[in-house]
């Protein structure tokens, strides 16, 4: 199961961009996360965040906690499984760009917390909010990221692993990705990605977690 939590700030900050600013209120001074590119920073930050939070809850066991601005973060339990356990159910056709980063190599280090792909998944989601509520015109591949990120989480859910109580977790990402994508003004540059997704479980399962591209 899932909980939201109050995440408030610890500073103060100014920043042109909000969603940059209430980052960096949670957030260190001078913390290696930031980048010259929002999107970038935005994504990056977040995963400096989500560690944070992880840290700060340790004490209620393994967890894992996805920042979700506005002072607000998604904490759940990690699942007690293999991350290298995902990668054989996703079929060929839905390993995209950024299947072998995050499916394959990244499992040499994450592989006993597969919520690390929930953790990139709500990164790329605030990259993209950030990217909405600024109007930028560039970095719209983050959006497809985003997207084919939420079919490699859903395969968490999809096999026996559900029997771990993450659904209610991508649920509740899930459609939070719908609003940002719907916002998007980069649509068509994941138009590739989605018809991969025709007529796939994955397809079967967005839809009924509130998701129809």
């Amino acid at each position: 199961m899932y909980e939201i939590i109050d995440v408030p700030a610890e500073r103060s900050a100014s920043h042109p961009m909000r969603l940059i600013k209430d980052l960096e209120e949670r957030m260190p001074r001078n913390h290696p996360y930031r980048d010259s590119a929002p999107v970038t920073y935005a994504h990056e930050t977040t995963h400096g965040l989500n560690s944070r939070l992880r840290n700060k809850y340790a004490n209620r066991g393994k967890v894992n906690c996805f920042y979700l601005y506005d002072g607000k973060a998604l904490i759940t339990d990690e699942p007690d499984f293999d991350l290298r356990s995902i990668a054989p159910q996703i079929p060929a056709q839905l390993r995209g760009n950024i299947y072998q980063l995050y499916v394959v190599n990244q499992a040499r280090s994450w592989n006993d917390r597969p919520l690390y792909l929930f953790d990139e998944w709500s990164a790329y989601q605030n990259g993209c909010l950030l990217r909405n509520s600024e109007k930028l015109v560039d970095r719209a591949d983050s959006i497809t990221s985003m997207i084919e990120m939420s079919a490699y989480c859903a395969y968490i859910v999809l096999t026996k692993f559900d029997d771990y109580g993450v659904s209610g977790t991508y649920e509740y990402l899930a459609r939070r990705m719908k609003d940002i994508y719907d916002a998007s003004a980069g649509k068509q540059a994941a138009a590739s990605y989605i018809a991969q997704l025709k007529d796939t479980d994955v397809e079967a399962f967005l839809y009924k977690n509130g998701v129809r591209f």
